[in-house]
């Protein structure tokens, strides 16, 4: 701000001041319309269940991959890939908790895990635990506080 005050003072018309505020303030436009756009690629996650394709996500958005890998960490703090794990992992335990006598392996096809074992090692990677060996604990998991 302070350099545009200064650009702004010695600005020698009306219309200079005009340009350089323009200019200045474009400039910031893509920076906000960026960060909406991470905002709404993490509504769509969500409400996907974390079902989604990364490279997809980056295409729909207009963005390459490793840009969108950027911009999406820097905006959340953590990469696409490791949040729709983590939002495909607490899927999980909401249809577990809804409904406990359906099997794993039903869950894992609805989350579109390629099998049973790929949802087994997300478990354990995230959880360090196996779905059966938290399964005691699904209420406790998969309640309102702690959802996304």
């Amino acid at each position: 701000m302070g350099r545009l005050y200064l650009q702004l003072a010695e600005a020698k018309s009306f219309d200079e001041r005009v340009r350089i505020a323009n200019d200045y303030f474009t400039e910031r436009i893509p920076r906000v319309h960026d960060h909406c756009t991470i905002d709404a690629v993490i509504q769509h996650i969500i409400s996907r269940q974390g079902c989604v394709r990364i490279p997809e996500l980056a295409s729909d958005i207009g963005l390459g991959l490793r840009q969108f890998e950027r911009r999406f960490t820097q905006d959340l703090g953590i990469s696409p890939k490791l949040y729709t794990r983590i939002v495909r992992f607490e899927a999980a335990m909401r249809k577990k908790a809804a409904s406990r006598c359906v099997s794993w392996t039903k869950i894992a096809h609805e989350l579109e895990y390629h099998d049973q074992m790929h949802m087994v090692h997300d478990f354990q990677s995230l959880s360090g635990e196996s779905p059966n060996s938290l399964a005691p604990h699904i209420d406790v998991l998969s309640s309102p506080t702690a959802q996304i």
